[in-house]
């Protein structure tokens, strides 16, 4: 009996691991890194939280914040475009350059935008 209960805990043990280190290898690929070259996969399946801090703490390997073109609106050279915050993860519209919600200033769209 105890050695069934034993294989269960692993069991789940495992799956909960592997589910870690899945969503941590996406999280990875988010921030702009290969996971498959940073081994992010192998590191959180094997270093279990700390592969997980360690997948947190890393920096976005492009710009710190991403613009991607959501719509087509001609009202200015920015309309239609947002930035999200690499600190909290806010969309922003790319007429601001301070994150609505955490006040972290993105440098790109200050400099666009008062230059």
């Amino acid at each position: 009996m105890n050695l069934i209960v034993a294989i269960v805990i692993l069991i789940i043990i495992l799956i909960i691991n592997i589910t870690m280190a899945s969503w941590f290898e996406e999280i990875a690929a988010l921030k702009g890194y290969n996971a498959k070259e940073y081994h992010i996969f192998a590191r959180c399946f094997w270093l279990g939280i700390a592969g997980w801090l360690y997948t947190i703490a890393l920096p976005y390997n492009s710009k710190d914040f991403k613009i991607t073109k959501i719509e087509n609106n001609e009202k200015s050279s920015y309309s239609g475009l947002t930035w999200i915050c690499s600190q909290c993860g806010k969309t922003n519209p790319c007429d601001t350059a301070v994150c609505q919600k955490c006040s972290t200033i993105n440098h790109d769209m200050w400099h666009k935008l008062h230059d």
